[in-house]
């Protein structure tokens, strides 16, 4: 350790009585150097104690490559040995400060979103959407039950599918076979319960091919077997999460036949129409190719 009085202070404090008092103070912390001058590439520290006034002693102090450290302290009223002891203390203090290594602020991981916010971010990414299930039908016009798969692909833009969906259903009633198969546009909205579950809400349009089986005349041509019918329905589904990206789904879908279809049999007139009760269980899928 270097240290260095100015001409005002060294005419009131005594150097060799200060170097002895830091020697004192500094023990297991620094040496001090026999000379003030030397290299400045010495992994040395270095004090300069001046006088500015009777009553201040300023103390500058710096070690190795911390920035320096100045400190007044006043001695008013202090005799030399006094104030040459308040020094000693004063620039002990600092070194010991500065002799300390450097701290290193720890750069804070980026933390990754969890939980809720992951699946907030993957929901505001577009995503390609499917979905296949098995559902039945009651018509309850003609009291008929009937059953089948069907399918839909599309796009989702955050919570919002836009959907091309197909589906056919087919049953016995009355003793003869019945095909229903359709095709059109379906539209949910998802809201989200929890991170594993949520529930959906849409509607959809469907024009369909109804397809007769049996001694049936449909628009009064008995060699006529099929017709075309259009039926309009919401939609209201619950779905919870069994792996990533894929959703168990159960969905209720009233709806309306638009276009009535009449017949004629060997027991009379008969027609479908009006009111349309659907119950799907299915799968849903979702891929964002787009993630970032």
């Amino acid at each position: 350790m270097r240290v260095g009085l100015s001409p005002a202070a060294s005419r009131w404090m005594s150097e060799i009585r200060l170097r002895r008092l830091l020697e004192i103070e500094l023990q297991g912390t620094a040496l001090i150097a026999d000379d003030t001058p030397g290299p400045l590439t010495d992994p040395l520290g270095w004090s300069w104690i001046d006088m500015p006034s009777r009553a201040t002693v300023l103390i500058e102090s710096r070690v190795n490559s911390h920035p320096p450290r100045r400190r007044s302290i006043s001695v008013d009223g202090l005799g030399s040995d006094v104030a040459a002891r308040m020094v000693a203390i004063a620039v002990a203090e600092q070194v010991r400060v500065l002799s300390q290594p450097a701290r290193v602020r720890k750069v804070q991981p980026s933390r990754s979103p969890c939980c809720d916010q992951a699946e907030a971010l993957a929901r505001s990414t577009p995503a390609w959407a499917g979905a296949g299930s098995f559902g039945a039908a009651v018509l309850p016009g003609p009291g008929w039950t009937l059953v089948g798969p069907s399918a839909s692909l599309g796009l989702r833009i955050r919570a919002t599918d836009l959907r091309v969906a197909a589906g056919w259903k087919g049953g016995l009633p009355d003793s003869a076979s019945v095909s229903w198969s359709e095709i059109g546009l379906a539209f949910d909205h998802r809201f989200v319960l929890r991170t594993d579950w949520r529930w959906s809400l849409g509607a959809a349009a469907h024009a369909a091919l109804l397809r007769f089986g049996g001694e049936r005349a449909v628009n009064g041509d008995p060699s006529d077997r099929e017709t075309g019918s259009a039926r309009v329905a919401v939609r209201a589904g619950l779905e919870t999460r069994i792996s990533d990206g894929v959703w168990l789904s159960l969905a209720m879908e009233p709806g309306l036949i638009l276009r009535q279809v009449s017949w004629q049999t060997s027991t009379g007139q008969q027609s479908v129409g009006g009111a349309w009760l659907g119950l799907d269980l299915g799968l849903a899928w979702e891929r964002r190719p787009w993630s970032p």
